[in-house]
């Protein structure tokens, strides 16, 4: 009898564990490794995510995503992360934007990811495309000034599936930096995405930022 209540609560916390992976809002994490990471959720569902504060050595201006149902849709997904940051010393941050939910798209899809920016100061940064937490494309190191990259990776998972944007922030001393990065599914005729994402979220953020 013990051994059926078991299984019988494994195959219960399962079902939860996948209701809860399709059904899951978006977050948006930012970790410096060193001090308690900043997790920020789409608690209300409209699809943005924004946080403006500090986290160690770096001022974040500005730093948000947006995902379904402002941009895109779970069969087409559109997702953006962008972020304004201000560092008083070496340093880095790791950013997240991550959505669930996505599917069915068609098999093998195409995705495009783009990313734009500059960095001073010192330093370099590199995005990443994840499905279902594994790097499918990856841009980067990125450093010296203005810059600018795209990559392409397919589509292989099952539905529903998870996107995730990751910015990877280098800092060598005191300094700047601001990007803009997103990835389409399917794969666009056109990858002129780099500021769509950039005009939503400053105009989204007139109505709404989260302030720590």
């Amino acid at each position: 009898m013990k051994k059926l209540v078991v299984v019988l609560m494994g195959l219960f916390l399962i079902s939860m564990g996948s209701i809860n992976s399709a059904d899951a809002v978006a977050v948006l994490t930012i970790d410096d490794g060193v001090n308690a990471p900043i997790i920020v959720n789409d608690s209300d569902g409209d699809g943005f995510v924004s946080y403006a504060g500090s986290l160690g050595s770096f001022s974040l201006v500005f730093t948000g995503g947006v995902t379904k149902p402002l941009s895109g849709t779970a069969t087409s997904p559109v997702l953006d992360l962008v972020g304004q940051l201000v560092s008083t010393a070496p340093g880095s941050l790791m950013i997240n934007f991550m959505d669930y939910g996505f599917g069915p798209v068609p098999g093998s899809s195409l995705t495009s990811l783009v990313a734009g920016g500059f960095i001073s100061g010192g330093g370099s940064m590199t995005f990443e495309t994840l499905i279902n937490g594994t790097a499918i494309t990856t841009i980067g190191p990125l450093s010296g000034g203005a810059f600018s990259d795209m990559a392409s990776g397919t589509i292989t998972a099952a539905s529903p599936f998870s996107i995730g944007l990751t910015a990877n922030v280098i800092h060598t001393g005191s300094g700047t930096s601001s990007f803009d990065t997103g990835v389409v599914v399917p794969e666009p005729g056109t990858l002129a995405m780099v500021g769509f994402g950039l005009v939503g979220l400053y105009y989204v953020r007139r109505s709404k930022t989260f302030k720590i």
